[in-house]
């Protein structure tokens, strides 16, 4: 029994030992160096850059490192980040930001692979394009003392489905919220005082606005697809976003046909769909002799033209008709198949031939 115990204590003791070791390797520091006049950092193996001092990053060299940053932590006494130090890096998945941050450079954050920032309430200035082509980014908080949303400060984040925009802000530059394929709602402070052109540029799935300030912003002239979305304030069409209101917006609605030629659809197949709207078709359509490949596409105008209809490949179970990236419109909607024949058959070839339609 005593053999039995000290066999056991000594498996833990192992397990123990190894799983130290292995933190002790993944902390082990594999480059370090300066990334500003009074600021150093020091990346280790796991993965973890870590920036301490005082004063403002202006850029490092620990992208020439065989190792790729997946989390930054910056350390309190940082008080402003410049430069593109990460820009680009898909890699870098958490960025930790302290208190004594002030200021946000242009361009900081640009494209990296961040999903989550939190931006503390010490920051008041942010630069242009800090956070745009960041397509991993699915939820942001603002700090609460920041006067402005820079031009393009947000523009093709492809992921961020809602932005709160602080009381403290009093002006949104040209572009701030431009190009977000996901952007359903934003939410403006009571502060703002002053908005630049095309903010919601092709941000087309934006369907709320909630306007907690006194400004009036023109729809029509931000290129929201304003032809293919319908506004309403208080019950009321509007092309205008009024002071202290909640606008809607509602896609405009389309018809869906279907000509199944002798096919056997397993599913609900969609009616209509609205502008925005990512419409599924089934996956699983049987026709006797044939393999399913898909769905063909055309509007009534272009099939009575003679044009050929363009496909829609199936993915898993399913066949998506997004309505943003095609023309919108009433559609015609068949299925694909392809037939394979055996047309020549010996000991050393095999002729096939294969009928699409």
């Amino acid at each position: 029994m005593k053999k039995y115990h000290f066999t056991v204590l000594f498996i833990i003791f192992c397990i123990h030992m190894i799983l130290s070791c292995q933190d002790s390797l993944a902390a082990t520091e594999v480059a370090a160096g300066s990334c500003g006049d009074n600021v150093t950092w020091r990346l280790t193996r796991d993965g973890v850059l870590r920036i301490s001092g005082e004063g403002e990053i202006t850029g490092g060299t620990w992208q020439q490192t065989d190792v790729k940053s997946k989390k930054v932590i910056i350390d309190e006494g940082v008080t402003s980040i410049s430069g593109r130090w990460i820009f680009g890096d898909k890699e870098i998945e958490e960025i930790t930001i302290p208190n004594s941050v002030t200021k946000i450079g242009d361009c900081v954050f640009q494209g990296c692979g961040v999903k989550i920032l939190m931006i503390p309430d010490s920051v008041i200035g942010i630069g242009e394009y800090a956070f745009s082509k960041c397509e991993k980014l699915e939820q942001i908080r603002l700090s609460e003392n920041l006067n402005t949303i820079s031009a393009h400060m947000f523009s093709s984040c492809s992921r961020l489905k809602k932005i709160e925009v602080p009381d403290s802000v009093i002006n949104i530059g040209e572009g701030a919220f431009s190009n977000m394929d996901s952007l359903e709602e934003i939410v403006l402070g009571g502060g703002l005082q002053k908005v630049g052109g095309a903010i919601f540029e092709k941000s087309y799935r934006l369907r709320k606005i909630i306007n907690h300030s006194s400004v009036i912003l023109n729809i029509k002239n931000t290129k929201t697809a304003v032809q293919k979305v319908i506004w309403s304030a208080g019950g009321k069409r509007t092309e205008v976003v009024p002071g202290n209101c909640v606008v809607i917006g509602k896609g405009k609605k389309y018809k869906l046909s279907y000509r199944l030629n002798g096919a056997k659809v397993k599913g609900k197949l969609p009616k209509n769909y609205r502008y925005g709207d990512v419409v599924k078709f089934p996956g699983k359509v049987r026709k006797k002799g044939y393999i399913f490949s898909g769905w063909n596409v055309i509007s009534p105008e272009n099939q009575k033209k003679g044009k050929k209809s363009y496909g829609l490949y199936r993915w898993d179970d399913h066949c998506e008709l997004d309505s943003v990236q095609e023309t919108c419109g009433d559609k015609i909607v068949t299925p694909r198949f392809y037939k394979i024949y055996i047309t020549k058959k010996n000991k050393t070839s095999v002729n096939v031939k294969v009928d699409i339609s």
